[in-house]
């Protein structure tokens, strides 16, 4: 992968932790689950893990019900 590329990379990941954080602050159910919608369980997982613990009770709580418990299947115990 070039560097060009590679920054590419991290503006998106940047562009999305920015919007699932807006959405989060707005309590944006819809378009938490669509945002979430679009990543990998990886992806969503790692921006998961770096929220503060309040944050990440807040979007379980706002998540539709399948998709937060499909992040806690995936999740470290630590995060669970």
């Amino acid at each position: 992968m070039n560097d060009q590329s590679n920054k590419h990379n991290v503006k998106d990941l940047e562009a999305r932790e920015d919007s699932l954080q807006t959405a989060l602050d707005s309590a944006d159910e819809q378009q938490l689950a669509a945002i979430v919608d679009t990543m990998s369980s990886h992806e969503a997982l790692r921006q998961v893990s770096l929220m503060d613990s309040d944050d990440r009770d807040e979007l379980m709580t706002l998540l539709p019900a399948e998709a937060a418990a499909e992040l806690v299947e995936e999740a470290p115990s630590e995060l669970a």
